[in-house]
This record gives structure tokens, sequence and C-alpha cells, in this order.
């Protein structure tokens, strides 16, 4: 649930222009230890991947704005499955807006891939912030996960039963 002092957000997609502000999110030391693979992004290696993705038929970046960039919302799809990667921005932190992206964000990429079923986020066990963002947002805990990078934890959405997204354009 967002808190009262958050701007009305919304989402948009991602462009060409949010780059820096991707490598930015993506760097910071808290996302990083929080990631699968905690090493620093070259830029170079960023640019490349960050094209790759926008191009995709399959994957969708959405970025949450209240009222300016705020976090990223990453959905790829893989085998009949989205598969998600967020981040809120250092200063944005703790304001609902995680749980806010992974709702909202599932109900717009719902809407642009409707024959895909389930959204699904892996999350390490220990970053209790994302863990508590997927519950907030009505995901659902998979039971035996397992992953050889680090102990997780899998949440799965059936996107079937999400209603129409709030403040996206």
């Amino acid at each position: 649930m967002l808190q009262n002092d958050v701007p009305s957000p919304r989402l948009r997609p991602a462009t060409a222009a949010d780059l820096l502000l991707y490598f930015e999110w993506a760097n910071e030391e808290d996302v990083r230890a929080r990631s699968f693979d905690d090493a620093p992004i070259p830029i170079d290696a960023h640019r490349a991947w960050f094209a790759k993705k926008l191009k995709s038929r399959n994957a969708l970046m959405l970025v949450v704005e209240a009222p300016g960039p705020v976090g990223q919302i990453r959905f790829d799809v893989a085998n009949d499955i989205a598969m998600i990667g967020f981040s809120v921005a250092a200063h944005a932190r703790g304001r609902g807006l995680g749980s806010y992206m992974l709702r909202n964000g599932s109900v717009w990429f719902h809407a642009m891939f409707p024959n895909v079923r389930i959204a699904r986020g892996l999350v390490k066990e220990d970053n209790v912030a994302s863990r508590r963002a997927f519950e907030a947002a009505g995901f659902h805990l998979v039971p035996e996960t397992a992953d050889i990078r680090a102990p997780t934890v899998t949440y799965d959405i059936d996107l079937s039963l999400l209603a129409t997204p709030v403040n996206a354009v």
C-alpha cells in the first residue's frame, strides 16, 4: 500500500532516454547486494543489454514516476512465464512503490501479453523488502524453490485474475 506522502504514481514504457537512469539504479550498492550477481555492471554491457531489451518482443520495461522517475520493472517472457525484475530508487524506498509497480506493472504486462498467464519473481531469501512488496501486490509464495546462486524464494501471480492498472499511461 502506498504511503500518504507518495504523489500519485504512474507507469510509462521505458525508452532509450532511460538508459543511464536504469544504469544508475542497477549499480546502486543495495541493488547489487540484493541481486543474484552482485558484481557492478559495466556501462558497455549495460548499453548492449538495454538496447536488446527495448527491441525484444518478449520483454516489457516500465518506469514508475511519482512524479519523477523512482523505479523500474521488467518482464521477460520465457516458456509462457513472465520473469520479473524490479528496483526502487534509493530515495523512494519504504513508501510502497515496489508493490505498486508489481501489481500495476503486472496488469499492464497482461494487457500486452494476454497469452502469458503467470508472472514470477525470484527473490533472495533474505531480501525482506522485496518479499514484502511481492506479498503486498498479491503474489503467492511458491513452495520448494531451488536456485544454486543463493537461498531463494519464488512468488507467482495468475495474471488473468488482475484488474485494470491504476494510473498507467
